[in-house]
């Protein structure tokens, strides 16, 4: 019988260093140098390229850390019982309020890897799956429209973020101090949610 060898937690941990730091650097200048961010993740360079033997892997791990992230919070909110409209409002903020964050790593992935890499099915997949536990957990609640659908809800939250995209920074959860962001186009997506009748 093999033995599963895991990794050892301080290789966990830079792993996880080296992704954070490239989610940050890589999203103002996708060309930054590597050196550079194994220099903020506190390795070496060696180790930067033990985990990602390639600039394109670095940037795909940094790409799929916001999902990962969006699926923990999900999990998080269901754990804790947050309400479902509550908890809808608050991966909504969290989605407008970290696309601006990773909008270079896309153009990045789009450059070198074209719109068919797989990080971006897979990512949409985790998308879609976070947001259907939410709406499921709601739906089975009484707290949502039985009509809609994952892909519905991904739609509205992808229109608002790119409405944010497009705007000048300010004091928000994104950074743009536009409509989409005070509140009332998230509370309009809320209210659309509730049952009818």
């Amino acid at each position: 019988m093999a033995t599963v060898t895991r990794p050892r937690a301080d290789a966990v941990r830079n792993r996880e260093k080296l992704v954070t730091a490239a989610r940050e650097l890589m999203n103002d200048d996708p060309r930054v140098p590597l050196e550079k961010i194994a220099a903020a993740a506190g390795v070496g360079i060696g180790t930067l390229y033990r985990n990602f033997p390639s600039r394109d892997s670095l940037l795909e791990a940094a790409y799929r850390q916001h999902a990962d992230e969006m699926s923990t919070l999900v999990e998080s909110m269901l754990g804790d019982r947050v309400p479902p409209a509550e908890a809808m409002r608050r991966l909504i903020v969290r989605y407008m309020a970290t696309s601006g964050q990773k909008a270079g790593l896309k153009e990045a992935i789009l450059a070198s890897a074209g719109a068919e890499a797989d990080v971006f099915e897979d990512t949409a997949a985790r998308s879609r799956s976070s947001i259907g536990t939410l709406l499921a957990a709601g739906q089975a609640a009484g707290a949502f429209r039985t009509d809609v659908e994952p892909d519905d809800v991904r739609r509205l939250i992808g229109g608002l973020c790119a409405m944010c995209q497009r705007s000048e920074p300010a004091d928000c959860p994104c950074g743009c101090g536009t409509r989409p962001c005070n509140g009332t186009l998230v509370a309009v997506i809320i209210d659309g949610l509730a049952p009818q009748g």
